[in-house]
């Protein structure tokens, strides 16, 4: 969901290279798994040009909702070690 948001945000498969750290090759096949699972194409092809379609653009609020929560799950789930560690640390 990343590389298809990058991808978004960059408009291109060429300067989300830029921003993503995968190949163009690598992100054409990552945005194809995502139109894959959704089973809808999420842009609109013209040769090696990509536009995002309505379906895309409908997805792309949702996957940058999804990212965001996401991103701040994992957050979470790092202090919360950090926490633990430090109050075992503390008790020792």
């Amino acid at each position: 969901m990343e590389a298809f948001l990058a991808v978004c945000r960059s408009g291109s498969l060429v300067a989300a290279v830029g921003h993503y750290p995968l190949t163009v090759s690598a992100l054409s096949k990552a945005i194809r798994r995502v139109e894959r699972e959704v089973g809808v194409d999420l842009f609109d092809r013209r040769g090696s040009r990509l536009s995002l379609n309505h379906s895309g653009r409908k997805f792309a609020v949702r996957a940058e909702m999804i990212v965001a929560l996401f991103r701040e799950a994992k957050s979470l789930a790092c202090e919360e070690q950090k926490r633990a560690s430090r109050l075992a640390h503390e008790s020792s």
